[in-house]
């Protein structure tokens, strides 16, 4: 039986008031009890000996030594590189965090008072320092030797961390964006950092979420985004001078505080053309062959304090094609992309959206309008249902009723610290038929150094395995990072509604679904979905690793495959990647990827280059493409060269421009040749502004 936290408060009290009687009677101090339950940060472990540092960065004068251990389990000697020593556990933990950028694998172990006396022999006796926290290691900008997590990885830490962040897992959020900080591509490393403050704020750690605002607002002194988080260093440090009494109320005077409505919008809008010239056996055509102005709006708002958090967004955009020639008609379109609102009770973490909107888990294959809720039964265990009607096409806002869809799930984590689990049911009409019902689940895993993502989708309607995903990274002592992806998909998804389109004994295309079951029967009308429905696999292997601070390469396997073609696609890739390498921000990609397939090689070359400089982003970039068609006995070079530039005219108001050119020589069987020369303009601008 759990015990009253009145009751635990009280027994706490109690044993504090005996200790110190027994230490005032016995004659020994309270320091000597906390000596012998000192902790330690375990760094290395070897089964080699280990050379130990003169010194730890940040952490000189405490003590590093070397222990001995024998495995319980296979006998083998373990030799520890540790540094010592801690007061609490929650000072170790603290420390962990920082050290953890130079030792990843570090941990936090208790240290009997053997352990203690073995490491005052191997080091003269010092005071611990207390450690400088005035330049912490996580504050500081990435380094360049680290292989950095893909822009994909990053965004997956940082929905993650944003997930653990609303389930009020703050410790689980502060450990994901400490990792996505230190290691995370450079798009995230800002949200990352203001984040990570939050996290601390939250968890009660103020000294620490005062820390890493101070580092945000030296290193991002300029954006929409200071402002906010200067206000809350100011909040932190105006509570810390207030009277206790002023910090305390009820839940209910917290909630009732007055809420705050926040708005977001951003308009962008650009211009393309492209022109294209063809010379073959002698002549020469010219043509424009685009002509559009793309219109994208986006806006949300969020209400934040009190119980009840509200939040809203739109997203649409609109392309008007101009006619490129005499015959040519002008044509608009528009197309929602989302319209929602969702409605979050921080009291019984209750949520539902409703609306159209993007979700690709739980079973959701994308788009869809209808109304998604959750509810947390406990800290780790939330559950989901979801009900709508998929966007086939957000051309139109119509709500298309033909193919309902209802689902629920469990989401299960932290396990572990590291581990989350998903495991979900969904059912999918098509008329009067089954279009779809799955069951699958979703595994994730992530440490320091290791993360692995799993997910699997079974039809146990069609029988049929619809997506196996599996994707890892390894980050080795060597600074290293080993990476693999697997993938096996139905493609496109298994529905009854792909045999829409199938043909009569007469040849005629079937369009509708009452054509297909006048012609075939409901089992028949199955299978024809599954004839049409092939089946991709894909698996990609590869390793990262620093040459210096500036340099790092990537290079990789892949091999893919599709029901109904011969043989294997098989590509090799290899890139070289540099950063500060004329001046500090700037950074540079060469590469170069061999494709190998039953039907044609490809050699395809690469650069690339970003480069800014005051208000201006430089982006120069050139592809060049060999291929040879195996099959038609033919070959083609094309060459691309091309220009971005983006100007930041104001905080809000930025200013892009693209040119690019491809250069095509086609040489045929017979020996001809075709020259195409295509050149594009892409300008426009983009607007940001919130209240």
């Amino acid at each position: 039986m759990s015990q009253h936290p009145l009751n635990r408060v009280r027994s706490a009290r109690l044993l504090g008031s005996a200790l110190l009687m027994l230490s005032l009677l016995s004659g020994f101090s309270i320091s000597s009890v906390e000596a012998a339950s000192a902790y330690a940060i375990n760094l290395q472990s070897s089964q080699k000996r280990l050379k130990k540092p003169s010194q730890v960065k940040d952490y000189e004068g405490y003590q590093l030594y070397t222990v001995r251990f024998k495995s319980k389990k296979d006998g083998k000697i373990w030799n520890r590189l540790r540094l010592g020593f801690f007061p609490s556990l929650a000072a170790a933990r603290r420390a962990l965090n920082d050290i953890k950028a130079q030792y990843p694998s570090a941990w936090v172990a208790k240290a009997s008072s053997k352990e203690q006396r073995l490491a005052a022999k191997q080091n003269k006796r010092k005071v611990a320092k207390k450690p400088s926290r005035k330049k912490s290691t996580r504050s500081q900008k990435a380094n360049g030797s680290k292989v950095k997590l893909s822009v994909a990885e990053s965004q997956r830490i940082m929905k993650a961390a944003r997930q653990a962040m609303t389930g009020k897992k703050y410790r689980r959020a502060i450990s994901l964006l400490t990792h996505l900080h230190q290691n995370g591509h450079s798009s995230q490393q800002k949200d990352s950092q203001e984040l990570l403050g939050l996290a601390y704020e939250r968890k009660g750690q103020l000294a620490h979420a005062k820390a890493e605002y101070e580092n945000y607002l030296r290193q991002y002194p300029k954006g929409k985004e200071t402002q906010r988080v200067q206000q809350r260093l100011s909040g932190l440090l105006t509570a810390q001078v207030q009277p206790r009494e002023k910090l305390r109320g009820s839940a209910k005077q917290r909630q009732d505080r007055k809420p705050k409505w926040r708005y977001f919008t951003n308009l962008s809008q650009y211009y393309s053309t492209a022109n294209r010239n063809t010379t073959s056996n002698g002549s020469s055509t010219s043509e424009q062959t685009q002509s559009d102005l793309n219109t994208y709006i986006s806006v949300s708002a969020d209400r934040r304090g009190g119980r009840f958090e509200v939040s809203t967004d739109m997203n649409l955009d609109s392309r008007y094609e101009f006619p490129t020639d005499s015959l040519d008609t002008a044509r608009d379109r528009t197309r929602l992309r989302s319209l929602y609102a969702e409605v979050v009770d921080k009291d019984t973490q209750l949520s539902g959206r409703i609306g159209r909107q993007r979700l690709n888990k739980y079973g959701v294959l994308g788009r869809f309008d209808g109304l998604l809720s959750g509810y947390s039964i406990t800290q780790k265990i939330r559950t989901n249902a979801v009900i709508g009607f998929p966007v086939n096409t957000s051309d139109y806002a119509q709500i298309n009723t033909d193919n309902p869809f209802y689902g629920a799930s469990v989401e299960y984590g932290p396990y572990r610290e590291n581990w989350d689990f998903t495991g979900y049911f969904i059912e999918q009409r098509f008329d009067t038929l089954v279009d779809r019902r799955a069951i699958g689940g979703e595994a994730r895993y992530l440490d320091q150094k290791r993360s692995l993502f799993t997910l699997l989708d079974y039809d146990v309607f069609h029988s049929a395995l619809n997506t196996v995903l599996v994707l890892g990274n390894w980050t080795l002592e060597n600074k290293g990072r080993a990476y693999l992806s697997y993938s096996q998909l139905k493609s496109p998804t298994l529905l009854t509604q792909n045999a829409i389109g199938s043909t009569d004994l007469t040849g005629n295309q079937l369009l509708t679904l009452s054509a297909l079951q006048q012609n075939f029967s409901d089992d028949q009308i199955y299978q024809l979905a599954k004839d049409k429905t092939e089946e991709s696999k894909n698996l990609t292997l590869g390793w990262a690793r620093p040459i210096n601070k500036k340099y790092q390469y990537d290079t990789s396997l892949n091999v893919a495959s599709l029901t109904g073609s011969s043989g294997q696609d098989i590509s090799y890739n290899l890139q070289l990647i540099a950063n500060g390498l004329l001046k500090k921000g700037d950074s540079g990609i060469v590469g170069l990827r061999v494709q190998n397939s039953d039907s044609s090689n490809v050699i395809y070359l690469s650069g690339n280059m970003r480069y800014p400089y005051d208000k201006w982003r430089f982006n120069p970039r050139l592809v060049v493409q060999k291929r040879d068609n195996k099959s038609l006995n033919s070959n083609s070079v094309v060459l691309t060269p091309s220009v971005r530039v983006d100007y930041r005219f104001k905080r809000d108001i930025s200013f892009e421009s693209e040119l690019r050119m491809d250069i095509t020589s086609d040489t045929d069987n017979a020996g001809g040749t075709t020259d195409t020369n295509e050149f594009y303009i892409n300008l426009g601008y983009r607007w940001d502004f919130a209240n």
